[in-house]
């Protein structure tokens, strides 16, 4: 005999369902309030959320950009004494701004007021800067949106560029001029930090 609960569930289009004796849905089923156990139910809560956020960045250089030169209009510098590759004096020094707002990667020079500045300072001769002609083999340029520099004759040294197609990044020579080497050479590395970002695609 039917009852009047069970009849009830029949209408409803519950038919499949199995039933307890005290006519409660079981084995997977439904129940009225949406709370069953059955695979059309809905999780207590939405879908997880993302990683959490990112700390807010420090503001300014990171620590040990001891050569300030802002007093002058131009950026902060650091030495990285490690002997390393041109590339990977310029992942160094990329690395140093992660997590700050200041941008940082192998020194560039806007103009030559700038290079004749850094001449002044504690920068070992042979330093490798963020100039290079990777891109496109006798134009170098910098790793980020600086203005490029004369392809020859003054700030190179002597008579430099004079690597060809085997030498493709540029260290400092005395009196801060440019000279071009193999960029597999290790060199210790001159950073700075200021708000231009390198820019992979200068440099490939």
């Amino acid at each position: 005999m039917r009852t009047p609960l069970l009849t009830a569930w029949l209408a409803f289009g519950f038919g499949a369902c199995t039933f307890s004796p005290n006519n409660q849905p079981i084995d997977g089923g439904s129940s009225s309030d949406g709370s069953g156990s059955g695979s059309d139910a809905m999780p207590p809560d939405g879908p997880p959320d993302g990683a959490p956020d990112a700390p807010p960045l420090i503001d300014g250089c990171p620590p040990g950009y001891n050569i300030d030169l802002t007093g002058m209009g131009f950026s902060k510098y650091k030495v990285l004494s490690a002997m390393l590759t041109w590339r990977l004096g310029e992942e160094a020094c990329e690395a140093d701004g992660v997590g700050y707002t200041g941008k940082t990667h192998l020194a560039t020079f806007g103009d030559d007021a700038e290079r004749v500045a850094i001449d002044g300072e504690s920068v070992p001769n042979n330093a490798w800067i963020g100039l290079t002609d990777l891109l496109n083999e006798g134009t170098f340029i910098w790793v980020n949106n600086e203005p490029n520099p004369a392809q020859s004759g003054n700030p190179w040294a002597g008579s430099n560029p004079d690597g060809g197609e085997t030498a493709d990044c540029v260290r400092l020579g005395s009196s801060s001029t440019y000279d071009d080497r193999d960029c597999t050479a290790v060199q210790a590395s001159l950073c700075e930090c200021d708000n231009k970002a390198a820019m992979g695609n200068r440099f490939p």
